[in-house]
C-alpha cells in the first residue's frame, strides 16, 4: 500500500535483489499519491489510494489517511473511519514536518489503450475555487504523459524492498530514487507534483488538488479538457481526503435533532394560532 523511494546505494541495490513481496501492491488503474521535498532529499513517499473507478462515482468524502482514526468531513456527516493507507508520523519521520513539502496524485484508467486517459491533478490557487481543467490534448500526447505516471507505479511495485526507518512498517518499502517518484514527474505540466504546503503549513491550513481524467482525440483541436471527478483535500493536521464532484453532505445526529425540534415548534405554533383564530 505505501512505498518510500529512497536513495539506495550497494547495499540497497542488494536488497532489491533479494527481495520477492512487495508491500506496494498498486495494479493498473490504482491512483497513488505522491510527496517529495520542495527540495528532493534521500526520500519520496508513494501512497496506493485504490481503483480508479472509486474516484468517478460516489457521493461521500473519504477519509484516506493521515493523523485521524475517524472524523467527519467539515463537521458535516457521521463519524468516518480513516483507510489508514498512510500515516501523518510516517510523513513527519521522512521530512521532519509538513513544511516545504510538494504533492500530486495520479494514475491511468485501464478503459483506454495506450494509456491515452491519465488521471492528473491540478493544485487551486485559491482553496474554495476549482481550478481551471487541464486544457485539451491529443491521444498521442495524453499517452505519453501516461506512460510516465504508469513507469513510476510499475517500477514501484517490481523494486520494492523493506527496509528499517523512522516510523517504517512492513507496509512501507524503498525503491531506488532513480525510478521513483520525484526523478520520473515533471516540475510542470501535466504530470507536475502540482500541490504544495510552503514554508509554514499549520494545523488548520489545506490544499485542494483538484483530479481530472483527460480525454483525448485524434487531434488537440478535437479533444476536450480534463474531466473534473472531485478534489483531494490535504490538512495541516496530516489528513488526506478526497471530495468526489457529486459530494452530497450528510448532516451529523445532532442536526437532525435540531430540525425535528423545529419542525415541532412549527407545528405547536400552528396549532396555537388556529385555536385562536377559529
Amino acid at each position: 500500500m505505501f512505498k518510500r523511494a529512497a536513495l539506495l546505494g550497494s547495499v540497497g541495490a542488494a536488497l532489491v535483489a533479494t527481495s520477492a513481496q512487495a508491500q506496494y501492491n498498486a495494479v493498473k488503474g490504482s491512483v497513488s499519491f505522491g510527496i517529495v521535498q520542495a527540495t528532493p532529499g534521500a526520500f519520496d513517499i508513494v501512497v496506493d489510494l485504490g481503483n480508479f473507478t472509486r474516484f468517478n462515482s460516489g457521493t461521500a468524502a473519504i477519509l484516506l489517511g493521515g493523523s485521524s482514526s475517524s472524523e467527519a468531513y467539515q463537521g458535516i456527516g457521521p463519524a468516518q473511519a480513516s483507510e489508514n493507507r498512510f500515516a501523518n508520523s510516517d510523513v513527519v519521520a521522512t521530512f521532519g514536518n509538513l513544511n516545504n513539502l510538494q504533492f500530486s496524485a495520479f494514475g491511468v484508467t485501464t478503459d483506454v489503450a495506450n494509456n491515452a486517459r491519465p488521471l492528473i491533478t491540478k493544485a487551486r490557487s485559491n482553496q474554495a475555487v476549482q481550478s481551471a481543467p487541464w486544457a485539451a490534448a491529443s491521444s498521442t500526447s495524453l499517452g505519453g504523459t501516461g506512460n510516465i505516471l504508469e513507469g513510476v507505479r510499475v517500477n514501484a511495485a517490481n523494486n520494492g524492498v523493506d527496509f528499517a526507518g523512522a516510523g517504517n512498517t512492513s507496509t512501507k518499502e524503498g525503491i531506488p530514487a532513480a525510478t521513483g517518484y520525484s526523478t520520473a514527474v515533471a516540475p510542470a505540466g501535466y504530470t507536475a507534483m502540482e500541490g504544495a504546503t510552503g514554508g509554514a503549513f499549520g494545523v488548520n491550513d489545506i490544499r485542494r488538488l483538484d483530479l481530472y481524467a483527460m480525454v483525448g482525440g485524434a487531434t488537440t483541436g478535437t479533444s476536450s479538457p480534463g474531466d473534473y471527478l472531485g478534489y483531494f483535500e490535504y490538512q495541516g493536521d496530516g489528513d488526506l481526503w478526497f471530495v468526489p464532484e457529486n459530494f452530497v453532505p450528510v448532516p451529523e445526529a445532532s442536526t437532525y435533532g435540531l430540525v425535528a425540534g423545529a419542525g415541532l415548534l412549527f407545528m405547536a405554533l400552528r396549532r396555537q394560532l388556529g385555536s385562536k383564530t377559529a
